[in-house]
């Protein structure tokens, strides 16, 4: 445990009611951390994520790497199932991947789907003008899923699009985009913008015509389709982008499964601002029902209060939590 760590779990630093661990990297602090309700919060469940990316990868290395590291990561997320008091996911695809890899009846005790929020107020529609035909897909494009993603519109997907509105424009909009990114968008049949990091995305979502999400995997919920959603941009997405959320298919968003037919929902919304005002609408009232944060983090402190009072109990029966 590093030093900052140690001394600030010390009983002289005034001790604390709980201990809230984020993500993989950060649990080994956690296992080492005593006298104090522990909680892990996974987010996603990342065996699953590099068993998607073993198969799926855009490269050959990413998917080289993911297969090396899939059996010690199963290995380490069913020691922290059964270390921590309690577990947070995203999303029930998660709670049931994590559940599978140890014995059902100790994992569904522990494991809480708590899922992502959004500032509703923070993201929101604005007076600005959105552009006539312009497409955006946002997210970190260092990252292989996104790539991937990136790579099939800049392949696949535009090329459609292109054919009958040449002057349709594509934003690859997050930072570490790769030089093979820019190279595909350097050949590209229409206009492509790769902007790099930015410090604020809401105004490439407010002027696109639509946001797009062809990711091909994914785990947990993917904040860039409830921000897009969150700021009345109509949105196409993947069943793989949307999996985690409980909006419906030509209700809030459209959701489609290939190329052929993600082009021509966009081109749909391009040709159809009644069909967009609908869906951007839609989205929006049902983000800020199922994903504001104040719900969310109201939802957490229940959590917190249930984790200390279950230890606590724990500790007088002279039972042994986790």
């Amino acid at each position: 445990m590093s030093a900052a760590v140690h001394d600030a779990m010390t009983p002289r630093s005034g001790g604390y009611d709980v201990l809230h661990v984020e993500h993989l990297r950060a649990a080994l602090y956690g296992l080492q951390a005593r006298g104090v309700p522990r909680i892990y919060d996974a987010v996603d469940c990342m065996s699953r994520l590099l068993a998607q990316a073993a198969g799926d990868a855009p490269t050959g290395s990413t998917r080289l790497a993911a297969r090396a590291e899939l059996g010690r990561t199963r290995a380490f997320e069913r020691r922290l199932l059964g270390a921590f008091d309690r577990v947070l996911v995203t999303a029930a695809t998660e709670r049931d991947a994590l559940q599978a890899l140890s014995a059902p009846a100790r994992a569904a005790a522990t494991v809480t789907v708590l899922g992502n929020g959004v500032d509703i107020e923070y993201f929101a529609p604005t007076a600005t003008q959105r552009d006539p035909a312009t497409v955006v897909f946002i997210g970190r494009m260092g990252y292989h899923a996104n790539i991937a993603a990136a790579r099939e519109l800049l392949t696949a997907i535009m090329p459609r699009v292109w054919a009958r509105r040449p002057e349709a424009r594509l934003r690859l909009v997050g930072p570490d985009p790769p030089q093979s990114l820019r190279s595909l968008a350097a050949g590209a049949a229409g206009p492509v913008e790769i902007t790099g990091y930015v410090p604020d995305i809401r105004p490439a979502l407010a002027r696109a015509t639509v946001s797009v999400s062809p990711l091909r995997y994914a785990v947990g919920v993917q904040n860039k389709v409830l921000e897009a959603m969150a700021m009345a941009t109509p949105v196409v997405a993947t069943p793989a982008a949307c999996a985690a959320l409980g909006a419906i298919h030509g209700e809030q968003l459209l959701v489609e499964t290939d190329a052929a037919s993600i082009a021509a929902a966009v081109m749909r919304l391009f040709d159809d601002p009644v069909l967009a005002q609908r869906l951007a609408g839609a989205g929006r009232r049902y983000v800020t029902a199922a994903h504001d944060w104040r719900h969310v983090a109201a939802k957490l402190e229940l959590v917190y209060r249930e984790t200390i009072d279950q230890v606590a109990a724990h500790t007088a029966s002279g039972a042994h939590p986790s």
